[in-house]
Parts: structure tokens; sequence; C-alpha cells
């Protein structure tokens, strides 16, 4: 078994450490545009793509002490991990919380504890079994198992969305058969009701036309509407399940 320095033991804690702050706070900014994107991942994707979304403040202060490993040793490469990861936490935790922040802010439903879960399940593993295979492939080498460790931090930190698409994906056939399960209860209320639905189509203006008419017909009648600018097929699902009552006569749906 290779042996290592304490002082090269504690980089590869610290660096661990902060890479893992790093996923938790930042998947949650990614998983707000993912959540917008309908947890599509193609959509999510091309999303990521057009908005050159990938880290710009994380990975690149990384390469300030994985070039010091060349010429920095022990404890003095130590303090220059600790400042430089310490400022990167800073930079990145005082980013908005996108659970109050943007037009759309994220909701911290059921789905979205399950991929940020899984995918945090996903992360911790892949660290754990690239540090393993650094650790002893560096053969006691301390300056080949920084420069490995922390080029690993910074592909991880580039690889948070593809944490979240890899979750998605392996959740996926769980996810439609709860989809289903919830579209069936949904189902059950408008059979058993039975109110006249009404549907509102278009590119533009379908929220605020939803709210005009749910106004006019409530006044005369009991009438279901969707709140705000709930559209998607969960969403109304969702709001159906949970709000429609018996006495409804009218449905207003965007």
């Amino acid at each position: 078994m290779p042996s290592y320095s304490l002082p090269a033991v504690l980089v590869i804690c610290v660096v661990t450490a902060a890479g893992l702050l790093v996923f938790l706070k930042r998947s949650l900014r990614y998983l707000q545009y993912f959540q917008q994107e309908e947890y599509e991942n193609g959509r999510f994707f091309n999303w990521y793509l057009a908005n050159k979304a990938w880290d710009k403040i994380a990975s690149p202060l990384v390469l300030i002490p994985l070039l010091g490993a060349f010429f920095l040793k022990g404890w003095l490469l130590l303090v220059v991990a600790i400042i430089i990861e310490g400022i990167a936490l800073f930079l990145v935790f005082s980013e908005e919380d996108p659970l109050k922040a943007g037009k759309l802010t994220l909701k911290m439903t059921d789905r979205v504890k399950r991929i940020h879960r899984l995918a945090t399940l996903f992360y911790v593993l892949a660290v754990a079994a690239l540090t393993a295979a650094v650790f002893y492939g560096a053969g006691g080498a301390e300056t080949n198992l920084a420069v490995a460790i922390l080029i690993i931090q910074f592909l991880l930190i580039q690889s948070i969305p593809l944490w979240l698409l890899f979750s998605n994906a392996a959740l996926d056939p769980y996810e439609k058969s709860l989809q289903e399960n919830f579209a069936n209860q949904a189902r059950a209320v408008l059979k058993d009701i039975d109110p006249t639905v009404i549907g509102i189509t278009g590119s533009y203006g379908k929220t605020s036309t939803k709210i005009l008419l749910k106004d006019i017909i409530g006044a005369v009648y009991p009438t279901f509407s969707t709140p705000g600018s709930v559209n998607t097929y969960m969403g109304v699902t969702r709001k159906i399940r949970e709000e429609m009552k018996p006495e409804h006569k009218f449905a207003v749906i965007e």
C-alpha cells in the first residue's frame, strides 16, 4: 500500500470535501433550469449548450493549486489548496439561491429530491472510486497524487449536469409509472365530477386568457382553474387531483 505524508492526505480531504459542497450547491442551480425544461434530458442539454452554462468559477480556480502542485510540497501546498478552495466555495455559495431567486424558482418537489439524491449518490461513488484509483495508482509519488486529484476535481465540477442527466435517466421508468398512476387518479376525478372543460392553447396570452375566463364564468358558476402559469402535464394533473371539488361546474385549463 502506498505511503503518503499527512499534508498530502489532508490535501485530498480538503479538495474532496470542497468538491462535494460545490456539487450540492451548484446542482440545485442546474435543477432550477432542468425543472423548467420539464425534466427532459435533451431540452436541458440544449439549454446547457446554448447558454454556455458550464462552470466558470470553481473549476478555473482549481488550476491554481494544480499548477502549484508542480512546485509546492507538503504543508505549503495544503495552505494554498485551503485558500483557493475557500475562495471557490465563497464565490459559489454567493450565487443566487435557486429556491428564492429567478422568474421561476426551484420547487423542491418529490421528483426533484429523488433526482438530486440519486445524482449525489452517483457523484460520491465516482469521487470514491477515482480517489482510490489515483491513491493507489500514484505509487507514493505525492506530486502525481496532487495533480491527479485536482484534475479529477476540475472534471467532476464540470460534469455536474451530467450526474443530473444520469440520475433522471435511471429514474425514468419509475417516474413514468408514477405519472401514469397520478394521471389515472386525475381522470377518475374528472369522470366523477364531469365539469365542462375549457382548454386554453396558443403561444402567448394563455395565462391571462385563462384568468379572465375563470373570473367571468366563476361569477356565475363554481369554476376550477389551475393557478398561475401551471400548464405542464403533471402540474395540471396534480391540481386536478388536489383541488378540483364536486361543486365545480366548469374547468378552465391551459
